[in-house]
């Protein structure tokens, strides 16, 4: 999916299949392939700092084709932050728009997400930003905000 994701983005077609045991080294492998480093981006850190998996692409093991870059990939405006100048941003439900549906619970990795009086909430202690929350949400009802230090 290229874009702002599976709620909001454009399908591409890559031609692979990715499969694996460990969801973080899945996410760093394809960030490799679509041309970015894996360790750039805070979501694949975090993850792999927490033990969740790997994100350095040379401690992974791939099997099968050998697949080529691809180099016009059109990544999500959010994504791309260097570690030195990562914005402090969350992800934030606009009270005007979510609908309660529960979809951002259900499909949060972190399990970051609780039902709440109205609409969910959110344990930022929990949470590593990975967006999951917004990509799934049909009403486009989750935003990435200023955080306060």
């Amino acid at each position: 999916m290229e874009g702002s994701g599976a709620a909001s983005g454009d399908p591409r077609k890559l031609g692979m299949i990715l499969a694996s045991t460990d969801a973080v080294a899945v996410d760093s492998l394809i960030c490799h392939i679509l041309g970015e480093s894996p360790l750039e981006l805070p979501v694949n850190v975090n993850a792999c700092e927490r033990g969740l998996g790997e994100a350095n692409i040379t401690k992974i093991k791939v099997l099968g084709d050998q697949v080529e870059p691809i180099n016009d990939f059109k990544w999500p405006s959010v994504r791309i932050f260097p570690l030195d100048k990562i914005p402090l941003l969350k992800p934030v439900i606009d009270h005007e728009i979510c609908t309660g549906c529960g979809r951002c619970i259900k499909n949060c990795p972190m399990k970051a997400l609780t039902p709440g009086n109205e609409i969910p909430e959110f344990n930022y202690e929990e949470c590593i930003t990975c967006m999951c929350c917004s990509e799934m949400c049909l009403e486009k009802a989750i935003k990435l905000e200023n955080s306060p230090v």
